[in-house]
């Protein structure tokens, strides 16, 4: 007899490990990032930027919402910030042309995948401050042909992804992660081997360290 599980938790799988990269960004690279978010703040919350109840929240996360919870987005909101230095391949912001279309991601998606080609989508930066963590296993916004961030849903996108039953039409795509922490908690987990076998757990401090990851794929949380 199939175990349906196994089934599920097989397409829950990364086509191929996470890769840990140190050294992610250089020095100026880093320095015009950080003037970028300076200049052109407040950012928004990432809540804010993706869900309009928290319904949406909930069925992003575990695909189960309660009847009857009250809750309103201002309930769950915590101090994580969000902003894009670009979308849909055009990047916003020039001093920042030769992060977003980076020769050395490109390389790294390519590799990741075996692939000959690849283009930037998007980019975006998290900015968290201290907050309590909620450690709720998660896949990012998985994409789709004609299903993606620019025109869907975030809920919608993760609900399909999943099920496991959009999995001929799924667009491969690659995230290059970098943290700049030093603190003690923040670790980020993930379950490389599929969300029914034992996940693996990047310690912190994490300064200017990355991975080239399917995270669309592959279960994660930030601790």
């Amino acid at each position: 007899m199939v175990d349906q599980r196994e089934v599920l938790a097989k397409v829950l799988t990364p086509v191929a490990p996470p890769l840990i990269v140190d050294d992610v960004y250089t020095e100026d690279q880093h320095r015009r990032i950080l003037e970028v978010i300076k200049a052109h703040g407040p950012w928004p919350s990432i809540i804010a930027h993706h869900f309009e109840t928290v319904d949406e929240v909930m069925a992003s996360l575990t695909g189960v919402v309660p009847e009857g919870h009250g809750m309103t987005l201002d309930d769950i909101a915590t101090a994580q910030f969000r902003g894009f230095f670009g979308e849909s391949g055009v990047c916003y912001y020039p001093e920042l042309h030769d992060v977003f279309y980076s020769r050395k991601f490109l390389d790294l998606a390519k590799s990741y995948w075996g692939a000959e080609y690849a283009k930037p989508t998007m980019m975006l930066f998290n900015i968290c401050g201290p907050h309590e963590s909620i450690p709720l296993p998660h896949l990012d916004a998985v994409s789709f042909r004609g299903i993606g961030f620019d025109n869907t849903p975030v809920w919608i996108q993760n609900l399909m992804g999943k099920s496991g039953l959009f999995t001929d039409y799924l667009v491969n795509m690659t995230q290059v992660i970098t943290w700049w922490y030093l603190g003690a908690e923040g670790t980020f987990t993930y379950w490389p081997d599929g969300p029914l076998r034992e996940p693996q757990t990047l310690a912190t401090p994490i300064w200017n360290r990355g991975v080239v990851v399917q995270n669309e794929l592959m279960f994660h949380r930030g601790d």
